[in-house]
């Protein structure tokens, strides 16, 4: 079986020796930052390096046999399709449609119930995302597939964990990913922050900060119906960086959403790629601090997503114990997210509850297999627009302490908010704290989730109280008028969220792909 490797993308770095690189490594031992072929294709496949830190996708071709890595983030997607007699492998999803490509019933689904797919899977029938080591055979050996997949865990442990200690490994932790981050990077690069009154941003803005950097720009979007608009500024504002606030009303007419530009289009297309919708606020924010000149050409986005994560925000919200196994957690976040007030629903949640993997750790199966595809849709935006993106919370290193973190720390985010006021906002006076939702809070929404996920949708959508804080609702009007037109809702309200909207509108585009493709 011949396999193909088409890479279209421009920004691939390639010696010409069927090897494919993007985004950089760093080593270990020396903190060396690995960006060129020759220094990273001696490296990367070595045991002792098996959980390497940064962000990247690695591509070796040898005879009969192609080798892929790539981190946890999924950054630099590649995906596959077999067929009877070849496998591709690719960066552009599309270039995989046949005429014969099929939507997977199943998984749009899931992908209309829950927002993400899971793991590997695409809306597309035979077409899968690499994952982790990645080994393709022209000649399976005996014994081996065509495809194997290797995920490494690594062996780190935390010993003796009292309080102080776990404190001062948190913390190296912590410094550790943003080391990782900063020598990535050249001193003249602009960093861009988008900044919420939560912690995680507030944490890089003052890692930032530490750093001594000059060249930053800070800005947040939507309304600030519930003050971290407020505390975002006052942070910016301590800190010495460029704020700007974004009210999409304001900064967006509405002759601009009124319709699905064919730029828009063409975002959607390269940020979905048969996994996920676009978050329609960051496309028009980057447009907005483009149009106003705000954006370097070198720029970096520094996103801060699943700090909170990390640090055990889903252990209060699931209301997770201290055994808690890869079912339970899986099965509580479906159980919130997934409709099942019909046969075929109900059907598929079970399944899927049981397809879970149980012998990866709980935080290592929901960090690496579930939220990278919720949070693609926003990280793949600024490439579109040819901006960088860093995620130091998806830190190899950082990962691996979170996941060995005794429960007991995760399940009032203990560790993470003490540390983060401790060692890294008190020193610049941006303790500013946020309002510390009740227990009993978490405890009501859980179970109206729970309850709401088995009534029937045409209920749910009339007695919605849905707040548009991020105004993706209106930004989102050029796609419920074409919605509508096609008949796919039934008028302009008919919607139990924005990313209900932007789902549906992905599937209508993938459609109109296949037929174009095909």
């Amino acid at each position: 079986m011949k396999i193909e490797v088409n890479i279209l993308g421009k920004d691939w770095k390639t010696n010409g020796k069927r090897i494919y690189f993007r985004g950089y490594i760093v080593q270990k031992d020396s903190g060396k930052v690995l960006k060129d072929i020759d220094d990273v294709k001696d490296y990367i496949f070595d045991d002792y390096h098996k959980s390497l830190e940064g962000e990247y996708t690695y591509i070796e071709e040898q005879e009969g046999v192609v080798c892929i890595k790539t981190d946890a983030t999924k950054l630099y997607p590649l995906w596959y399709r077999v067929f009877a007699d070849k496998i591709v492998i690719t960066d552009d999803i599309y270039s995989l449609v046949t005429e014969d490509t099929k939507i997977d019933k199943t998984q749009r689904k899931i992908f209309e119930q829950n927002g993400a797919l899971l793991g590997d899977e695409t809306l597309f029938k035979d077409i899968k995302r690499v994952e982790g080591i990645m080994v393709f055979y022209e000649n399976p050996i005996e014994n081996y597939t065509n495809i194997v997949k290797d995920n490494p865990d690594s062996s780190f442990y935390i010993a003796s964990p009292t309080d102080e200690t776990i404190e001062k490994e948190f913390c190296k932790a912590i410094d550790r990913a943003f080391d990782v981050m900063f020598s990535s990077l050249s001193v003249e690069q602009q960093i861009v922050i988008p900044l919420s009154g939560g912690y995680d941003s507030r944490l890089i803005a003052c890692q930032v900060k530490k750093r001594g950097w000059k060249n930053v720009l800070a800005y947040t979007m939507g309304k600030d119906i519930e003050g971290e608009q407020n505390i975002a500024r006052e942070v910016a504002n301590k800190l010495g960086f460029k704020f700007v606030q974004i009210d999409f009303e304001k900064v967006v007419s509405q002759g601009e959403v009124d319709s699905v530009s064919s730029d828009l289009k063409k975002c959607i297309d390269f940020v979905g790629q048969g996994q996920n919708f676009e978050w329609l606020a960051d496309y028009y924010a980057i447009k907005y601090l483009r149009s106003m000149e705000l954006l370097d050409d070198s720029a970096v986005f520094v996103p801060g997503f699943c700090g909170d994560v990390n640090g055990g925000s889903y252990h209060r919200k699931l209301m997770l114990g201290c055994e808690t196994s890869v079912f339970d957690l899986f099965e509580k976040l479906i159980a919130l997210r997934f409709e099942r007030s019909n046969p075929f629903n109900l059907f598929l949640y079970f399944k899927l509850c049981f397809s879970v993997n149980d012998t990866w750790n709980s935080m290592k199966y929901f960090m690496e297999q579930y939220l990278p595809n919720k949070i693609l849709n926003a990280c793949r935006v600024p490439f579109y627009f040819g901006y960088e993106v860093r995620l130091p919370f998806f830190n190899r290193y950082f990962l691996e302490f979170c996941y060995k973190l005794p429960v007991k720390y995760l399940k009032k985010r203990i560790v993470y908010n003490e540390v983060l006021m401790k060692y890294y906002f008190e020193p610049y006076d941006v303790c500013f704290k946020k309002k510390e939702t009740p227990k009993s809070t978490y405890i009501k929404q859980y179970f109206k989730s729970y309850v709401k996920a088995l009534l029937p949708r045409c209920l749910c959508v009339r007695n919605k109280k849905y707040v548009d804080t991020v105004q993706e609702i209106y930004l989102a009007t050029g796609m419920r008028k074409e919605l509508v037109s096609k008949g796919l809702m039934k008028d302009m309200d008919d919607y139990l969220s924005a990313n209900e909207v932007m789902s549906k509108y992905l599937l209508t585009r993938i459609k109109e792909r296949i037929a174009k493709e095909g």
